[in-house]
């Protein structure tokens, strides 16, 4: 199947960040963002390090963003 997308100039930019820091061309990128989330996700998919790898990528994505806590904040004493 062929899909032309239009996308934003943000999400453009975005797509071309990403698609850089993992050294692929944006239609693998893309290809891969679909599987992920169309296939099941069980026992059976995990075998695959670059599912696995794609997954823990898409559920991190936007943690730069979280503020990041002094250790303080995990002590006893803190709370």
């Amino acid at each position: 199947m062929t899909l032309i997308l239009e996308l934003s100039p943000e999400v453009e930019a975005r797509l071309q960040q990403e698609v850089r820091r993992q050294s692929l061309d944006a239609a693998e990128y893309a290809r891969r963002l679909i599987e992920n989330s169309l296939l099941p996700t069980s026992p059976d998919n995990v075998d695959d390090d670059e599912a696995w790898e794609a997954d823990m990528r898409a559920l991190s994505e936007g943690s730069e963003r979280l503020p990041v806590l002094p250790p303080e904040a995990f002590s006893r004493e803190s709370n």
